[in-house]
């Protein structure tokens, strides 16, 4: 397959997946100006995918993000997880939805963001994947990288992470928004470097670098948010390691990714 054909192909089916499942294989067969060998190859893909929904990591993301019902009254907020009271909703994250809480429970406040492994995502490979998440922070102690700060499960079993709460905005829209200068956002960078840099040092490879993975606080400090697809360089725990990081998934955001 030329290199043509390929981005035509792949164009199209990232294309594809941002579609409801039930409307996939309707779009495909009726895309305008495409020939029928390309047609197969995408629905051979397709076909592949919906077997398997670790083909592209990032795909059963976006058809469940797709269905998701915003309008649905939200299960968590207004109760407690642990020592933790939901407030509202902060984001909806890879593998699980993100929520803005505080601690509660006589002790000491604290705003904290906890972090939920959405049901639908209940396959022993993306509960593995979290658990390594939920690891990977807790070896984790630096200035620039959100800290972990609990852990544990639901009522209904699914496992989350409590981790600290940063009140920022994406880097380049803070870059923008504070319109610094080529020097200054040199110095950011470097900041983020630093962060990257003492990961390394710990054996871990984010692998999904991106500005909306770096907030930046009012203060200017920045913060590198989630590791759920970082990988441990040395060996991995047996119980966590198989088929994590094999060959074929795209655990990335190709945007941002390394050739």
């Amino acid at each position: 397959m030329d290199n043509d054909k390929f981005k035509t192909i792949r164009s199209l089916f990232t294309e594809t997946l941002e579609l409801k499942s039930t409307e996939r294989k309707k779009h495909i067969k009726n895309l305008p100006d495409i020939d029928d060998e390309t047609k197969e190859e995408l629905l051979s893909l397709l076909d592949a995918f919906e077997k398997n929904e670790n083909f592209l990591d990032s795909s059963p993301v976006t058809n469940r993000l797709n269905d998701y019902d915003e309008t649905a009254p939200d299960p968590y907020i207004g109760k407690h997880i642990g020592h933790y009271y939901i407030e509202s909703k902060a984001g909806i994250g890879g593998m699980g939805i993100v929520y803005k809480g505080i601690r509660d429970d006589k002790e000491f406040t604290q705003n904290v963001a906890v972090k939920i492994l959405r049901k639908e995502f209940n396959s022993d490979y993306l509960l593995k994947r979290f658990y390594i998440e939920r690891q990977t922070l807790a070896n984790l102690q630096h200035p620039n990288i959100a800290g972990l700060f609990d852990g544990g499960k639901t009522d209904e079993g699914l496992p989350y992470l409590v981790m600290e709460f940063i009140d920022g905005i994406p880097l380049v829209e803070y870059c923008e928004k504070k319109k610094l200068s080529t020097v200054e956002r040199l110095k950011l960078f470097r900041t983020v470097c630093d962060a990257v840099h003492y990961a390394h040092q710990n054996l871990i490879v984010h692998r999904d670098l991106k500005p909306a993975n770096i907030l930046v606080t009012d203060e200017g400090v920045p913060k590198l948010l989630d590791f759920g697809i970082a990988k441990i360089l040395d060996d991995e725990p047996p119980e966590t390691g198989v088929g994590l990081t094999r060959t074929g998934l795209w655990n990335l955001t190709p945007e941002y990714a390394s050739p």
